[in-house]
């Protein structure tokens, strides 16, 4: 009895991941777009000419006065994700994620 409950939770944990929206094959993120993390369905790669940047060493408070080198020698969070930044086109974009230490060519 025991173990066609457990094959039936199985069956079941199978139906319901297999039924998660995936996204379209060839799907990127655009600029801005925050990618990866713990959602199932999330994109995970920027479009061509874009670079993926860590959302929470983005001007953290915590983070303060440390270097630049230090700051990007921090492991990603689990499931933290990351924007999309158009980094070296000479505009710093803090809004989509750019900072001097992620993009030191657009910010000085």
């Amino acid at each position: 009895m025991r173990l066609i409950g457990l094959t039936f939770l199985c069956a079941t944990l199978l139906i319901s991941t297999s039924a998660v929206a995936q996204p379209a094959p060839g799907s990127c993120g655009k600029e801005g777009d925050h990618i990866g993390g713990s959602i199932p369905d999330s994109i995970h790669v920027c479009c061509a000419g874009l670079t993926a940047a860590s959302r929470w060493k983005h001007n953290n408070p915590s983070l303060a006065g440390m270097s630049c080198a230090d700051i990007m020698k921090i492991p990603e969070l689990p499931g933290g994700g990351s924007a999309c930044i158009k980094c070296g086109d000479g505009k710093c974009d803090e809004a989509h994620a750019e900072d001097k230490c992620n993009c030191p060519a657009d910010c000085k």
